[in-house]
């Protein structure tokens, strides 16, 4: 999970492969992203923006923006 940098948004993810984007101030789920083939390993915010990136098993780096409630770009990493 990571929270972002005025911690209005708050991004959970698991063995589930879905990402859920949280409001923090209401409380509430504001999106799912789904797209990864294996369990979400980290989540982290870009500092000072809502553009988080997600990383999985199945070998991809995916970008998102909060705020836009978008998904950007999967990036692959072969090893």
């Amino acid at each position: 999970m990571s929270l972002n940098f005025d911690g209005k948004y708050l991004v959970t993810g698991g063995k589930d492969r879905m990402i859920k984007l949280w409001d923090t101030h209401n409380n509430t789920l504001i999106e799912t992203f789904k797209g990864h083939r294996g369990t979400i390993q980290g989540l982290k915010f870009n500092m000072g923006s809502n553009v988080f990136c997600s990383v999985a098993c199945d070998r991809a780096f995916k970008l998102y923006d909060a705020g836009e409630r978008a998904f950007l770009e999967t990036l692959y990493h072969i090893n």
